[in-house]
């Protein structure tokens, strides 16, 4: 299978589907990342909070450690993502390129202006795809409900999950690492009752089973 995963920000896809995209690799599956915006920026007072080629640096280490097959790095504006033409354009390119058979994306109750507006972009450039699955990249709480219902087994590719979000050291030393941290046990939490150690849950646009 081809699968596509599909973040704002470099290190949403590692927090959202990190363990499931390594699990797709060591079944033998071919993955790509395309990461929308080049994720420097800076901060009220004008101040670098995070470098453009730091972050992409970090991006293409956690990329190797999940095995993808294909990074793809775009170059629009971090938090200032639109849902607009460019955008749609943009990803429907890399889907008729890839021709995935699976798609992970940011879900569309995420209240982070990047995020639901690829959330927005990325259902319409893969309108055409059978499965298109939503993941969770952070924790604020918003008006809309996570509906997690698909549940995959990580366990065995929970270390090397854990081992990408880490990857990203510009971050976890500005504050990510609380995330991550609430992330990682989320995963664990919601697989005790299955006797598992670690799952990851996803809202499901649509599913060909």
């Amino acid at each position: 299978m081809r699968i596509l995963a599909i973040g704002a920000h470099f290190d949403d896809v590692e927090i959202g589907c990190g363990g499931s995209l390594a699990k797709h690799t060591a079944d033998g599956d071919q993955v790509a990342v395309f990461v929308a915006t080049h994720s420097g920026y800076v901060g009220l007072n004008g101040k670098s909070l995070r470098d453009a080629g730091v972050a992409r640096a970090e991006g293409e280490a956690a990329a190797k450690i999940l095995g993808v097959e294909k990074l793809v790095c775009g170059e629009f504006e971090t938090n200032n993502l639109a849902c607009d033409e460019a955008l749609v354009v943009a990803i429907r390119g890399l889907v008729d390129q890839w021709k995935p058979d699976i798609v992970y994306g940011h879900w569309l109750g995420d209240v982070h202006l990047d995020h639901h507006n690829l959330a927005r972009a990325s259902l319409s450039a893969c309108r055409h795809i059978p499965t298109f699955l939503c993941y969770r990249s952070n924790l604020y709480p918003g008006s809309v409900v996570f509906d997690g219902r698909l549940i995959r087994d990580i366990s065995e590719s929970f270390e090397q999950k854990k081992a990408a979000c880490l990857a990203h050291d510009s971050e976890i030393g500005r504050g990510l690492s609380a995330l991550v941290e609430e992330i990682l046990l989320a995963n664990e939490r919601d697989a005790r009752a299955f006797g598992l150690r670690a799952v990851e849950c996803f809202q499901v646009i649509r599913y060909l089973a």
